[in-house]
């Protein structure tokens, strides 16, 4: 190839002739890795290494363009796999004096050992004010180690090169497409920002009637994909290779001893990474090189090739994939990988036996995960699905577990006996779960814990809605052992449990005017909540607010604030739940609120309380504390008279012990209330009566004659 040394300033001539390419038609300026490229303080070596269709060309020639200095282009090809014209032409850029610039395209197209002899040598020693830029695919066996550690290369890869959102939102727009938000997304998702892949897939959209639908469909079997990745990235893969991609196309990571598993062979680690340093577009999960994963268009072309022409293989793959993961305790892909062998059974014994753990743990997204592979109307069908679709949704869609736990009631119990007891027991305590009354709770729990076997979470589930259920009637001296046998159930058993039984009891300390063992239970539950990694489940809104409330009545307001806002992260990611744990959780927020002087966060929660209080029936405790917790929240009308009317009746039997020189706990002792509650009441009457002190109020009620004269 003629070589030309030359300012770029002007538009450069075609390639081929010595210089940097000239600008494409819609092609989308790369102005941040310019800049991070020829910066004044940038390295003088560069290396841009990429599978086909990421922009390597394109890049260097902005480069080039931007460069203000003398450039020099070469791109080997067939004529550079003799030395002497290679080592010629290198000569000749070399001599070029002053600041240049030297790219050299293509280095990979000529792999003849004297040629990489060259590129070495130019590299190794660079000429004085020039710097040089190399492009390839895969590395040709450059030395550039050591360079890179000294700071003297910079090197650019294929995730440097993937369009960010903005780019490919200009690349759109040059082509005439305004795609909506989700088509956008679904196409940066499916081609991970690959350009080629993004401009085929403006081919595919701006030739549809819907060009947003169409992008929104946009995959890797689509027949121009697939011919481009066959042409570009997969011809000089060696036979062995591609089969070993294809092969491997059905599963989500690739690692050696999965492929050696899965393809009943040895040595896949080795060859994974061999493919990966060709940049074959597998795309490396870890630094160390033992785990990867297809490009998703590559991984779609390359499932579809494999189920058009081996059926059979596909299956006998998903097969010994499933059983890799079942036996690597990770069975969302194992129900991944059976469902897609069509083994709906297999896969169904796999979700049932995983669930109680995803359940407790922490893990109720990977629950959901899995169910949706089912599809709706097969986990409708299935009794055993829909108990798990009903507990996966129990605390954040509460009115979807109703429908999911009516469903299970209709469909045939499985045919296996031991399963279908499991079952019964599940939809038995799903349905105390979701009572709506105390009584019905109580009932349905006790039979759950009777069915129930003690090597599963069941029991410990029963224990504690049992005591609920005793709390929410107004006994709660019989809920403590309850929940104590709760506690002791649930153990690493069932971490979510656990907390919810330490929750519970912090509460009903609280109530009961021991601070001091309520925040010890209420961090215990907090600490359970934070190992597991509970904290985005909807039960741990109770542990928040347990905690908030015995923070406060222990005097530490700051912590029972950001108590108070981790509550409000879990309720604005729940859109419904069970309604007495719905209730009860809005109830103690409220009351924290109040306690800690932020009325706004109280009258939030209980607005958001009122449409779950209306499917409660017979629970007049929390219906009197919400009216209690609302009157109190209320703004005091002005005058005398509205001032009167608004003090309640327990206020009022506080007031007149206010005269007495009896302590808050002493009033509380002879009014059968806690110190806590004597003291809300009393400072909820400071606000009504417009004053700020116990004696000040004193005599503001004798001015309004609500007590006789002192």
């Amino acid at each position: 190839m003629p070589l030309a040394s030359s300012p770029v300033a002007p538009p450069a001539p075609p390639r081929g002739l010595g210089s940097a390419p000239a600008p494409l038609a819609g092609e989308v300026p790369r102005a941040g890795l310019v800049q991070r490229l020829g910066g004044p303080s940038a390295p003088r070596l560069v290396v841009v290494s990429a599978p086909a269709g990421y922009g390597k060309t394109t890049l260097l020639a902005q480069m080039a363009r931007a460069a203000g200095v003398p450039v020099t282009w070469l791109a080997l090809g067939s004529s550079h796999h003799s030395p002497r014209r290679l080592v010629a032409d290198l000569s000749a850029a070399r001599a070029v004096s002053g600041p240049s610039l030297i790219v050299v395209d293509d280095v990979d197209r000529a792999a003849a050992p004297p040629v990489l002899a060259a590129v070495n040598a130019l590299v190794a020693d660079l000429p004085p004010a020039a710097r040089v830029a190399l492009a390839f695919r895969s590395d040709p066996g450059l030395l550039l180690a050591r360079r890179l550690l000294d700071g003297d290369l910079v090197s650019v890869t294929a995730r440097d090169l993937a369009f960010d959102a903005a780019e490919a939102a200009e690349l759109m727009a040059g082509c005439g497409l305004a795609l909506d938000a989700p088509a956008m997304a679904h196409l940066m998702h499916r081609t991970e920002g690959w350009p080629a892949g993004l401009r085929l897939a403006a081919l595919r959209a701006g030739s549809a009637p819907d060009p947003s639908a169409a992008a929104r469909a946009f995959a890797g079997h689509d027949r121009m994909v697939a011919d481009y990745l066959r042409e570009t990235v997969l011809a000089d893969l060696a036979p062995p290779a591609l089969e070993l991609l294809t092969r491997t196309a059905v599963l989500d990571h690739l690692t050696g001893p999965l492929c050696d598993h899965v393809l009943e062979e040895s040595g896949s680690g080795a060859r994974l990474c061999a493919i990966e340093r060709e940049n074959a577009m597998l795309v490396p999960l870890d630094s160390t090189g033992t785990a990867f994963r297809h490009h998703r268009l590559l991984g779609d072309m390359l499932r579809a090739d494999l189920l058009r022409r081996e059926p059979g293989t596909a299956q006998r793959l998903h097969r010994r994939a499933g059983a890799w993961h079942e036996a690597a305790d990770d069975p969302g892909s194992a129900v991944r990988h059976a469902l897609a062998c069509g083994d709906h059974a297999g896969a169904e014994r796999l979700v049932w036996r995983a669930f109680p753990a995803h359940l407790t743990r922490g893990r109720v997204d990977g629950l959901q995960g899995m169910l949706d592979g089912f599809g709706v109307d097969r986990v409708a069908a299935s009794a055993a699905l829909s108990a798990v679709a009903g507990w996966a949704c129990a605390e954040t869609r509460g009115d979807l577990a109703a429908h999911h736990l009516s469903s299970a009631g209709r469909a045939a119990p499985p045919p296996d006996e031991p399963l279908a007891t499991s079952v019964a027991v599940a939809t038995t305590v799903l349905r105390a779960m979701l009572a709506t009354d105390p009584q019905a709770m109580a009932r349905d729990a006790a039979a759950g814990f009777r069915m129930a076997t003690d090597d599963g979470p069941w029991r410990a589930w029963c224990r504690f809605l049992e005591g609920v259920a005793q709390r929410l009637e107004g006994r709660p001296a019989p809920a403590i052992p309850l929940l104590e046998e709760g506690i002791d159930r649930a153990g690493l058993l069932a971490p979510a449990v656990h907390a919810l039984c330490l929750a519970q009891l912090a509460l009903i300390r609280c109530d009961g005017d021991e601070p001091v063992r309520a925040l010890v239970l209420a961090r215990r539950a907090r600490a359970v909540v934070e190992e597991w990694g509970l904290g985005s489940q909807g039960s741990a809104a109770l542990t928040y607010a347990a905690s908030g409330l015995a923070h406060v009545r222990s005097g530490c307001p700051d912590a029972a604030r950001e108590d108070l806002r981790e509550l409000r992260r879990v309720l604005s990611e729940t859109s419904d739940s069970a309604a007495w744990l719905a209730v009860g959780v809005r109830v103690t927020a409220a009351r924290v609120g109040i306690a800690v002087g932020d009325e706004a966060a109280a009258r939030e929660a209980l607005a958001e309380s009122e449409p779950f209080l209306g499917r409660l029936r017979d629970v007049p405790v929390l219906r009197e504390e919400v009216e209690e917790l609302r009157r109190r929240v209320q703004p005091v009308p002005e005058g005398d008279g509205a001032c009167l009317s608004s003090i309640t009746t327990a206020e009022a039997r506080v007031l007149t012990e206010l005269p007495t020189h009896h302590s808050f706990r002493e009033i509380g002792d002879r009014l059968f209330l806690s110190r806590f509650t004597v003291k809300s009441h009393a400072h909820s009457l400071y606000r009504k009566l417009g004053v700020s002190s116990r004696s000040e109020a004193v005599e503001r009620a004798r001015q309004l004659r609500i007590l006789p004269p002192g």
